[in-house]
């Protein structure tokens, strides 16, 4: 009996090499300012997104899986938290703050942003930042490991 190699397919464009830098533009409805986060991808980061582990799910037994998605986590104050995911592992890489900051609109206030209003409508109070929830990671214990980039680089 002749063994069959199984197809390898890629997602997306096929791309081979990681990125020295990413940029991450986003606006806080919050604080009413524009934020550009500059993430440096550092040698320690490409390891550990090379790092083989053990495919999880029981249709790819015997397979490598690699943690090959930017989780982004955005705080209010403009800075941007950053996890590696992939394979059922969360791998905090750290915390980013931003390499640019503007105001978005000289006529905006608090009472009439989107934030505050959504906050309102669920008798939530966003004023002062509420750090012990936002500050905060939640994902799914039973399923999901969660490690730091140095237990990662192990």
């Amino acid at each position: 009996m002749q063994k069959v190699k199984p197809k390898v397919s890629r997602i997306g464009l096929g791309y081979k090499t990681l990125p020295d830098e990413l940029y991450l533009y986003w606006n806080s409805s919050f604080t009413n300012r524009h934020y550009a986060t500059v993430v440096k991808v550092t040698p320690q980061i490409k390891a550990a997104m090379k790092k083989p582990y053990p495919h999880p799910s029981w249709r790819f037994e015997g397979q490598n899986c690699y943690q090959t998605t930017f989780k982004f986590g955005l705080l209010p104050d403009g800075r941007a938290k950053l996890w590696l995911e992939g394979c059922n592992i969360y791998t905090y890489v750290g915390v980013f703050a931003p390499a640019r900051s503007e105001l978005r609109s000289p006529n905006w206030t608090k009472e009439t942003s989107s934030a505050y209003y959504a906050a309102k409508q669920e008798s939530l109070t966003i004023d002062p930042i509420p750090w012990d929830k936002v500050d905060k990671v939640w994902y799914n214990k039973k399923r999901d490991t969660m490690q730091t980039l140095d237990d990662a680089l192990k």
